[in-house]
């Protein structure tokens, strides 16, 4: 199996690209894995709209050593760096295992994590990195929205402008410095590439990840998936009942609120 992880920051379309994979028979994704421990703990909802204790998915995948150590990291955090390594190793290779799927999408962002999971899966990732213009990250990080897989009136905390735009800009030079350092399991995909042309941008998304583009993939069906965190659009009507399609004109309004 190999891992695709989606970074390095939020607000840039990383869900569409997660929930478009997700459609591939070869392709299970778990959304923004970093947060299962919350998930796990507060028993949040799934992408099935079922909470995570009653997810059939997550009930075989999660077994009682990973279920102690997610616990263990919501209370301590991250502990003993090669236990968690091996934890994440563990758990991701169970997904694989359970959907029968060749690649588990992580659309976790966070940098560091990835260099975790590259340790884990040594020359079986690959580094989505999602890049959407400061100006419009900034805009949509600054708006209140609504956080269905919390609870129905949950909201965001709005992120302030400056706050927003510092953290832009590291995560994305952290991002950059891995691609000098690996180029060979990188790919860049920008937000107005993909606005434009999503089919040719998930065939060369494909292409790196050694999988054969499918027609499914055009269309953003969350009624079967699993994954966690990601954007509220995931539980909108369109999505759930499959009728969310992934044309230049249907996706951009969804990546419009990302």
């Amino acid at each position: 199996m190999q891992v695709a992880y989606i970074g390095p920051h939020g607000f840039s379309g990383s869900t569409v690209v997660d929930v478009a994979l997700a459609q591939h028979r070869d392709v299970v994704s778990g959304g923004e894995l970093r947060y299962l421990p919350r998930w796990l703990k507060l028993d949040l909802l799934c992408t099935c709209q079922r909470p995570l204790s009653r997810c059939d998915f997550w009930s075989e995948v999660l077994d009682s050593e990973h279920r102690a150590g997610l616990h263990a990291i919501a209370r301590h955090g991250l502990g003993n760096d090669s236990v968690v390594t091996g934890l994440w190793q563990s758990l991701l290779t169970r997904m694989s295992d359970v959907a029968h799927a060749s690649v588990v999408v992580d659309s976790s962002k966070d940098i560091n994590r990835y260099r975790m999971l590259r340790e884990a899966f040594p020359r079986r990732n690959l580094f989505v990195h999602m890049v959407r213009p400061l100006k419009e990250v900034v805009t949509s990080a600054a708006a209140t929205k609504a956080s269905p897989a919390i609870s129905p009136g949950a909201v965001t905390t709005p992120s302030p402008p400056l706050r927003s735009a510092a953290r832009w800009a590291r995560d994305h030079g952290q991002a950059r410095a891995l691609r000098r350092l690996e180029s060979w399991n990188y790919i860049r995909v920008t937000h107005p590439e993909l606005v434009a042309d999503p089919e040719g941008e998930l065939q060369r998304l494909t292409q790196h990840l050694g999988l054969n583009f499918v027609s499914e993939m055009l269309t953003l069906d969350c009624s079967h998936l699993h994954n966690i965190s990601g954007s509220r659009w995931r539980f909108s009507p369109a999505a759930v009942q499959g009728e969310l399609t992934i044309s230049a004109q249907d996706v951009s309004p969804v990546l419009a609120t990302c």
